[in-house]
């Protein structure tokens, strides 16, 4: 992804950083921590926190983001696990099988099975797609103008 910016990347890059780490920390992400040009964090999905609207960590297990000055913006490389979400989204399926399971019915243990995975997946990939969608818009704001600059420009 890029982060179209004004002026020299290179010197923009430190902005950037210092703003995402930030925005992190406010956000409730745990362990954020920086090396270089790397952010790295933990956002365990079992914080009310992170669940109030549409928060660009929902879902997310953890994740790193890297940055590089290329000509004329900011490259960004992020990724995201939900290993949290995915147990969650099993567990879920799981129990909503097992509740069925005790009423008769007339259809096989592989239906069952099948609508299971299916189930899961739906479940699992749209949470995951969500929350990809949420954390780019996120990173998309980055690098904000320091407001001591837009008071000198205002």
């Amino acid at each position: 992804m890029k982060l179209p910016i004004e002026g020299d990347p290179a010197e923009n890059l430190r902005r950037a950083l210092d703003q995402i780490e930030s925005a992190l920390v406010e956000l409730h992400a745990d362990n954020v921590e920086r090396i270089g040009n790397r952010i790295s964090f933990s956002a365990g999905i079992f914080s009310f926190k992170r669940w109030a609207g549409p928060h660009p960590l929902a879902f997310v297990t953890s994740g790193e983001i890297e940055i590089e000055p290329s000509s004329d913006s900011l490259m960004v490389d992020y990724r995201l696990s939900f290993k949290q979400q995915f147990i969650m989204s099993a567990a879920i399926v799981i129990c909503a099988t097992a509740t069925r399971r005790f009423r008769v019915s007339d259809k096989g243990l592989t239906t069952d099975l099948i609508l299971l995975a299916i189930a899961l997946m739906v479940l699992a990939l749209g949470s995951a797609a969500s929350a990809v969608f949420r954390f780019s818009k996120f990173l998309r704001q980055f690098p904000r103008e320091d407001r001591a600059e837009e008071q000198v420009r205002g």
